[in-house]
């Protein structure tokens, strides 16, 4: 699998992914100052 990184600042940003399947992406989130980490995985609605 690919892994592409996105770096962040303090200003809110909105990012669009075009996947052919939604289940294949998981978002790992780093620490940013005093926010918290994670791993975010897309689940259906």
């Amino acid at each position: 699998p690919s892994e592409t990184t996105i770096q962040g600042d303090s200003v809110q940003r909105t990012v669009v992914f075009e996947l052919q399947y939604y289940r294949d992406i998981t978002f790992r989130i780093v620490p940013y100052g005093s926010q918290s980490g994670g791993t975010v995985t897309i689940n259906s609605e």
